[in-house]
């Protein structure tokens, strides 16, 4: 078992001083229940002790098809979403603990243990009044497209990955929420422009695809591995046909000091 490591400050404080990510601050069930279910979708929520209030919060903020959450619902809580159909869902509990069930996939999530929870599987959450996580919303969509694209073919086979994520062991993958939870907090209206947006939302598929144990990890890797031979042969068969031009001297100007 890796040794624990402590959430980067960034992360753990991650939205919470800026109240202009602030989309919900509730005790009312039915609220948050619907908040939620339209930054990610219908569900049905249920307190897991009746006589317990919730205090909720959700904070968010979108990059092109990827949006970032932090949601704490402050109160022991099952989950229900049932199947998430168009989009992945990543999960990091910065407190606190949530068992999920997806698929086959049955675990203790917690600050150490991260999951990815893939589209088509059944799902079912259970957190606990302390857990506040950090989350990002993928669109299925655009990950298959991006997928399709680095790969140069089709995808033969819905793309899914393990659920386990132990993301505070990825620098790739810490790094990559620091640097766009930063931007957003320094610069959030730049994240508003299209050439900056789209370069970030392929950034963290491209991270995702490239980090997490998956069913296109092996060859993706191939794809990188086999890149660079590739650029070098398709370099030289183009310099073979180039023109062989003797360049003219280059003549400086006499400057004097």
């Amino acid at each position: 078992m890796p040794p624990k490591k402590t959430i980067p400050p960034m992360l753990a404080n991650a939205l919470l001083y800026q109240p202009e990510t602030l989309v919900l601050n509730s005790c009312d069930i039915d609220e948050v229940r619907n908040t939620v279910g339209q930054s990610f979708k219908p569900h049905n929520l249920k307190p897991v002790r009746h006589t317990s209030a919730l205090e909720s919060r959700l904070h968010q903020f979108s990059v092109g098809h990827v949006s970032f959450h932090r949601l704490k619902y402050g109160g022991e809580v099952e989950v229900d979403p049932e199947c998430l159909d168009d989009f992945f869902l990543v999960q990091m509990p910065l407190t606190g603990k949530a068992d999920i069930s997806c698929g086959d996939c049955s675990l203790l999530s917690s600050c150490q243990q991260g999951v990815v929870l893939n589209p088509t599987k059944r799902l079912k959450m259970h957190y606990n009044s302390e857990c506040d996580q950090l989350m990002l919303r993928i669109s299925r969509l655009e990950l298959e497209q991006v997928c399709s694209r680095l790969l140069g073919h089709n995808l033969k086979h819905p793309i899914e990955f393990d659920c386990h994520l132990d993301w505070l062991h990825s620098p790739a993958w810490l790094h990559m929420l620091e640097y766009i939870i930063q931007l957003q907090k320094d610069a959030p209206d730049c994240l508003q422009q299209t050439l900056v947006s789209r370069q970030l939302e392929e950034l963290v598929i491209s991270t995702l695809l490239s980090q997490q144990p998956g069913n296109y990890l092996e060859e993706l890797t191939q794809d990188a591995r086999s890149l660079a031979p590739a650029m070098s042969n398709a370099w030289k068969n183009t310099s073979s046909h180039m023109p062989k031009t003797r360049l003219p001297p280059v003549c400086w100007p006499n400057w004097r000091v």
